[in-house]
């Protein structure tokens, strides 16, 4: 950690007694301190979410401030600004950060928790299925 103009050139933590925390970058005596971007809201979850055999958007999109929200399946995969997606009958973690612009630095990598789940049986009634012919039922199930 260091103070006023005592930094070596380039980038440093910078902490001390001004209630300022950032990143520092130093250089000819000069430093600009790089505020934190900011998530201004989550990304949700999308409930309900059944097996169709096809991919679904996972979640809601969410908003920043200082850069833009990269998502990914993984905390350590590749991050992309495109929601994830699922197919599977599953319980998906979607990782999302805010990648700063030139005047923020990254967020801290946060996580939702979403599911796919197995779509409702289908019960069939008797007001459904339309029998035609002559057919003998013996009272066995």
């Amino acid at each position: 950690m260091y103070k006023g103009t005592s930094a070596p050139e380039g980038w440093s933590d910078y902490g001390g007694d001004t209630g300022i925390s950032g990143v520092m970058y130093i250089t000819n005596g000069n430093s600009t301190i790089k505020p934190l971007a900011v998530i201004t809201k989550d990304p949700k979850p999308i409930n309900g979410l059944k097996y169709n055999g096809n991919e679904q958007t996972l979640a809601t999109e969410g908003t920043a401030s200082g850069g833009t929200i990269h998502y990914s399946l993984s905390e350590n995969g590749t991050y992309s600004l495109d929601i994830p997606k699922g197919k599977d009958i599953s319980k998906y973690y979607i990782w999302y950060y805010v990648k700063a612009d030139s005047e923020h630095r990254d967020s801290t990598k946060k996580y939702i928790e979403c599911f796919i789940a197995k779509k409702d049986d289908v019960v069939l009634t008797s007001s459904m299925i339309n029998i035609t012919g002559t057919y003998t039922y013996n009272s066995e199930a």
